[in-house]
């Protein structure tokens, strides 16, 4: 039997795949590292949320404007500032004076149902290496999906 289409039906007997949350987390400092370590340096926008259940997929986009005054600069998405997801390298041939726009994708599986955060970090090889560049805004989005 045909049952009425409402909302609540709809939700109950649809499959996997739903949206269960969405947070996001923005920063519009121009920030700067010098370390070609990952743990000095990092952004404020940071996107924090408690997974549902263990099986939750949290999709992580990330967008800033990066700037680097030399060296190569690795911009990347990190959970819960120790584990990194995401590493996208940039560099130019002369090695100076650059400026790109970050975005980085990326479909994590925690496996927790505690707390998560997750930021973007970087570090530059040398000179100088700076995100949201010019005072440009800084985003971090997650996105819960129920399995």
């Amino acid at each position: 039997a045909l049952k009425k289409m409402t909302v609540a039906n709809l939700v109950a007997n649809a499959g996997g795949g739903k949206v269960l949350q969405v947070v996001s987390g923005v920063d519009n400092t121009q920030r700067s590292a010098t370390s070609s370590n990952y743990s000095h340096g990092y952004t404020t926008a940071v996107a924090t949320l408690t997974p549902s259940a263990t099986s939750s997929k949290i999709l992580v986009i990330a967008s800033t404007d990066i700037y680097k005054s030399a060296g190569t600069m690795n911009v990347s998405i990190f959970r819960d500032n120790s584990t990194n997801l995401a590493t996208q390298r940039f560099f130019t041939h002369d090695g100076d004076n650059a400026s790109t726009n970050f975005c980085g994708v990326f479909l994590d599986s925690p496996n927790t149902t505690s707390e998560i955060n997750y930021r973007i970090k970087w570090t530059i090889s040398s000179g100088t290496g700076y995100i949201g560049y010019g005072g440009n805004l800084s985003s971090t989005v997650a996105i819960e999906i129920g399995a």
